[in-house]
């Protein structure tokens, strides 16, 4: 399919980082070092919900829909609620972990949008199931009598990788661990704020927190989707997060201040920045073979650096110049 242009106008855009203020540079430095990760790609992403009334999360509050809605639909095969999931924006944050993002969308006469290109490159998000048996995606197109309500989601991607233009503007990319990708990166979503239907033109700001289904202290819950790593990276209530989503007659714009948090990701670790080779999963097989801090995964056929994916026993083992360069975190 190739990405319709005629009945859909998503722009989006990204801000220079600014300075927090005081206090809120000074509230994130206290959980924080500066050895620690901040300079991670993040995508951000309209999530729509055209026909509220059919959402089951909340039925009778200020914001009727949530994740609950897209998981049901995604396993029941269906869309109820209308629901879109566009891609909004994406940035790289700066070495304080401090991200400011931008976008704007507008309101579509076709309800049946083209979000893929024939060369793979897609800009919608979520469970595949709820664009299959379609063939394209809901747009911001409210159902008669209803007014669209509006969610800003917050994904991570990890590192920056060579190949950043698809971090920051596809859901699953191939830095991801997830999904068949291939890549050794966490990719995973890390924050959400929904927002009341608004019938009048003006602006709303609220506070983003972690994702509805990692929150605080999941990695320890039983049968939790949730590890370390990923309740590590979740973004933090009260810390300064902000989402101010506007409306103007038919088109909606967004701007997201966030602070991603600084990370000692768990497992295995390269020792010294330095050994830190960046470009293996852009090197054929033979060139994998030839380069000391790459190696092939012989399940994904992806080349990756040496420590990747390595549990704690095997983490002892590769060297370079006869000295270890990989450790364990825990």
């Amino acid at each position: 399919m190739k990405l319709s242009i005629t009945t859909s106008c998503v722009f989006s855009c990204v801000l220079s980082a600014a300075l927090l203020s005081k206090d809120q540079r000074i509230a994130a430095a206290m959980t924080t070092n500066s050895k620690q990760e901040a300079e991670r790609a993040v995508t951000m992403w309209w999530v729509l919900f055209n026909k509220p009334s059919n959402c089951i999360t909340n039925p009778d509050g200020p914001v009727q829909c949530g994740v609950p809605d897209i998981m049901e639909n995604a396993q029941g095969g269906t869309n109820d609620p209308k629901i879109a999931i566009i891609n909004a924006s994406g940035g790289i944050s700066d070495s304080t972990g401090f991200l400011r993002l931008a976008a704007a969308l507008y309101k579509t006469s076709s309800c049946a949008l083209e979000l893929e290109a024939d060369n793979g490159q897609y800009v919608w998000g979520g469970p595949p199931p709820l664009y299959e048996g379609r063939g394209s995606s809901f747009g911001y197109c409210p159902v008669n009598g209803e007014v669209t309500e509006v969610h800003i989601v917050m994904r991570d991607h990890g590192p920056v990788t060579a190949d950043k233009i698809k971090q920051l503007t596809t859901f699953t990319d191939p830095s991801c661990s997830q999904a068949g990708a291939g890549g050794s990166n966490l990719c995973v979503d890390i924050g959400a704020v929904g927002f009341p239907p608004m019938s009048e033109d003006g602006l709303m700001t609220k506070d983003i927190g972690h994702f509805p289904k990692f929150p605080p202290g999941c990695a320890d819950a039983e049968d939790s989707p949730c590890d370390k790593n990923v309740e590590m990276i979740q973004l933090m209530a009260g810390m300064g997060n902000e989402v101010t989503l506007v409306q103007t007659g038919d088109a909606l714009q967004v701007v997201a201040e966030i602070t991603v948090p600084k990370v000692d990701m768990v497992g295995c670790m390269v020792k010294k920045e330095k050994l830190g080779y960046k470009k293996c999963d852009n090197l054929n097989k033979n060139k994998c073979a030839a380069e000391t801090l790459c190696v092939m995964n012989e399940e994904t056929k992806k080349c990756a650096h040496v420590c990747d994916d390595k549990n704690k026993s095997d983490c002892k083992l590769p060297t370079f110049k006869g000295k270890k360069i990989c450790q364990f975190q825990k």
